[in-house]
């Protein structure tokens, strides 16, 4: 009798994997990740993000005041008047997210696959998903860290990042300079 029933389920079961297999194959074409022809740079391995490499975060860096400060509306500088560094959510391990978490002074790895690249950090060992396949984020995506969107391009990788939540610190979480909705990222990575 048991050898019976295992007869009857292993035939159920490959009649199930074949019309699954047959209805993978009348499914619309999935989206390309790539141009096949585009040249993809070897980004692959550990990148260094100390100060061997560049000024590292801090009062003045990345920006400096009367060059390149961001310009804040009222209620950014509301935000950033009553920052306090020392309680910043940043030291209860609350990811930093781009552009100020691009000069922590901590390293990176990047994993590239044919429709992605993940960004691994190692401050607070946060994962970003590049999506390389054209996808169009939906007004469900917002997060933290947002959606990015990649494509390469002359040997670098190009990265739009859209559909940040709010964050008091989400510009820059040593300066204190917030973040909205509308925050847009644009990276570019390249050897």
């Amino acid at each position: 009798m048991t050898q019976t029933i295992n007869r009857k389920s292993m035939g159920r079961l490959a009649g199930l994997a074949a019309c699954l297999a047959l209805a993978a194959g009348t499914v619309g074409a999935p989206l390309q990740a790539q141009d096949e022809t585009g040249e993809i740079p070897q980004l692959a391995g550990i990148w260094d993000g100390g100060p061997r490499v560049r000024p590292v975060n801090g009062p003045n860096m990345p920006w400096v005041p009367g060059e390149n400060f961001p310009v804040l509306n009222e209620r950014g500088l509301a935000y950033q008047e009553v920052f306090d560094e020392s309680i910043a959510a940043k030291y209860d391990c609350v990811p930093s997210t781009p552009p100020a978490l691009n000069y922590d002074p901590y390293m990176m790895e990047i994993v590239q696959w044919p429709d992605r690249v993940l960004l691994r950090y190692e401050k607070d060992d946060q994962l970003r998903t590049v999506w390389l396949d054209g996808r169009v984020p939906t007004p469900m995506d917002y997060s933290l860290q947002g959606v990015s969107v990649g494509h390469y391009e002359g040997g670098s990788l190009y990265v739009t990042t859209t559909h940040y939540t709010f964050d008091i610190s989400g510009f820059d979480d040593y300066n204190g300079i917030p973040s909205s909705q509308l925050k847009k990222v644009t990276e570019r990575y390249w050897r």
